[in-house]
């Protein structure tokens, strides 16, 4: 993943201090903690379009 993790704090009206944690994600992938994976750099096609390599 990558993005920020994000801490904000405020006071509600009835005085009460509240916080959160909270993450914006850019990008996520999927976890190779169980499984495996195979990277390939992406061919160029016809007309310079890119495609995943096979």
């Amino acid at each position: 993943m990558i993005g920020r993790l994000r801490q904000r704090s405020w006071e509600t009206p009835d005085g009460e201090r509240r916080s959160v944690a909270e993450i914006e994600a850019d990008e996520v992938g999927a976890s190779l903690k169980w499984a495996t994976a195979r990277v390939e750099r992406a061919a160029i096609r016809d007309g310079g379009v890119r495609s995943p390599g096979r």
